[in-house]
């Protein structure tokens, strides 16, 4: 019976014992001891349920999560690690645990090692361990304190670099580089105001701030301290860089920070369009635009023209001819100039008003009228002559000045004139000169041959280019003293028209043409379009 009562008194503690171990003591606190570590000389610390429960609760959590789900096996070896760490778990005063933590920050893995096993920390548990525990004071990489810079109410983008202070537990600083390279530090700034930069530091203010102003010539501020959150840049049209440096100082701890806030602005003005705001039909109008990316392209369109017409750069500023077609109408018509082939902008719209020529027709008899459809065809010839060539322009203004007179020799008719018989009606889009022959024929301003031709009933033909365009078509030649390719000037002497056995009756014409539009020669003749905008 004694026997028996032993057993049930031994069977009963055996009870109690295993009940208490199912039932392990609350960790009230932890304590990290650095083993390797590159920052060992900051010491151990600890966390607890009094000053930090949240950070505390955190770690208990992921070891939950790591002992039940993430063992591996036991007779790994474990990579050296640069960061490892004893954790000691006390429950009050009494250890009841010790951990070992070793993790890679780079690598982004980690590893959980207690008496028995080994287990993968997941990553998700490691990034709030190093984000939102104890460990986010040290582990934080290329962090600064944010800024805000405006410019003109437009966020900047920048760069940072220098030198930052973090402070940790027991009044510790530890310092580190930042380097952050923004993709796209490059502002572009298109105003013709003054700038305003404003600026803010709102986590933490800067004991002192200094500017720094350079373009690619020479340095505009080095150096300067600010007083105030909004300062207004002196600068202009071109390329900058700017730099704000920003000191944060403590004398008591001590420490000092130094960041550089670092961004480059392309500062532009807005494109500025000019633009005749009256033309005549069968005239010219001449249209320039400055301020806009010298490496872009700029076009111009209207209903006036089948197809766009592209503008020239010269010194820095895109100039052009717009051709008025004889047969446009009176009326006002829309001019969109549109920019391309640039990260600036450039969508404008113009006005161009448009006055129809007051012609009267002139009735031409039978004979009188068969001599202007053979003309016509000529013209048909002429056009034709233009096209299929597939003409290019020079990029430059080859001309100086007005156009000169081609030869001496009286014209026969006028730009535009009309000519009717019974129901059929003419109009001259080329001028012609006497018949009598025997005149020399000049160049009319300086540019560069492009066609030679010859046609055994008209004679000889040539195609001057002046540039942005613009062409002479001089026709009914006997005789031409250039070769295509040639770079001829003012007034020299070019061919003649003579009578010859094989062109007895010549008839010179001469005509002028901007973007395979015929247009009058008064409008070259009388002022030179492009000197008037520049």
């Amino acid at each position: 019976m004694r026997r028996n009562f032993i057993l049930v008194v031994f069977l009963g503690l055996f009870l109690v014992a295993c009940t208490a171990k199912t039932e392990p003591l609350p960790t009230t606190s932890i304590r990290f001891t650095p083993l390797n570590f590159p920052h060992s000389h900051l010491g151990e610390f600890i966390l607890t349920d009094n000053l930090n429960p949240e950070q505390l609760q955190l770690f208990l959590t992921v070891f939950s999560n790591t002992f039940s789900f993430s063992q591996i096996d036991d007779h790994v070896v474990l990579q050296n690690l640069p960061n490892t760490f004893s954790l000691q778990l006390f429950s009050e005063k009494t250890l009841t645990d010790i951990y070992r933590l070793s993790f890679d920050f780079e690598k982004d893995i980690a590893f959980l090692q207690n008496q028995q096993h080994i287990y993968a920390v997941s990553q998700s548990d490691f990034h709030q361990i190093i984000e939102t525990g104890y460990f986010n004071v040290i582990f934080k990489k290329n962090y600064a304190p944010t800024a805000e810079f405006l410019l003109n109410n437009i966020d900047v983008k920048y760069s940072v670099n220098g030198t930052w202070n973090y402070e940790t537990y027991q009044n510790n600083f530890l310092s580190y580089k930042i380097n952050k390279e923004q993709e796209q530090s490059t502002n572009y700034i298109v105003t013709d105001s003054e700038f305003i930069l404003t600026y803010r530091f709102p986590e933490k203010q800067p004991d002192e701030i200094y500017e720094s102003i350079r373009s690619a010539e020479n340095m505009i501020e080095n150096r300067r301290q600010l007083t105030s959150e909004q300062i207004s840049i002196p600068v202009g049209e071109g390329n900058y860089y700017y730099e704000i440096e920003a000191i944060w100082s403590n004398p008591v701890l001590p420490y000092k920070a130094t960041l550089k806030y670092q961004f480059q602005l392309e500062v532009n003005y807005p494109p500025k369009v000019k633009v005749d705001s009256f033309a005549n039909s069968g005239m010219v109008a001449a249209i320039s635009v400055e301020n806009y990316d010298p490496n872009g392209r700029v076009t111009v369109a209207s209903d006036l023209w089948e197809k766009e017409i592209p503008l020239t750069l010269i010194n820095q500023k895109y100039y052009g001819l717009l051709p008025i077609p004889i047969d446009s109408e009176a009326g006002e018509y829309e001019v969109h100039i549109i920019g391309s082939n640039s990260s600036e902008t450039l969508r404008q719209k113009e006005s161009l008003n448009v006055s129809a020529n007051k012609i009267s027709a002139l009735t031409a008899g039978k004979k009188q009228f068969e001599k202007y459809i053979i003309e016509q065809s000529q013209d048909e010839y002429y056009q034709q002559l233009i096209q299929t060539k597939n003409l290019s322009s020079a990029d430059e203004k080859l001309w100086t000045g007005n156009f000169l007179f081609p030869t001496a020799a009286p014209g026969t008719a006028v730009y535009g004139q009309i000519y009717t018989y019974r129901d059929l009606r003419y109009q001259y889009q080329r001028i012609p000169y006497s018949a009598n022959g025997n005149f020399d024929i000049y160049s009319p301003a300086n540019g560069i041959v492009r066609v030679v031709n010859h046609n055994p009933e008209l004679g000889y033909s040539l195609i001057i280019d002046h540039g942005l365009g613009l062409f002479s078509l001089l026709g009914g030649m006997s005789e031409v003293l250039i070769k295509p390719g040639s770079y001829i000037f003012a007034k020299q002497k070019i061919g003649s028209s003579d009578r010859t056995d094989i062109l007895p009756n010549p008839a010179f014409t001469y005509a002028t043409i901007v973007h395979g539009y015929y247009v009058n020669p008064n409008s070259f003749w009388e002022r030179d379009p492009i000197s008037l905008f520049k």
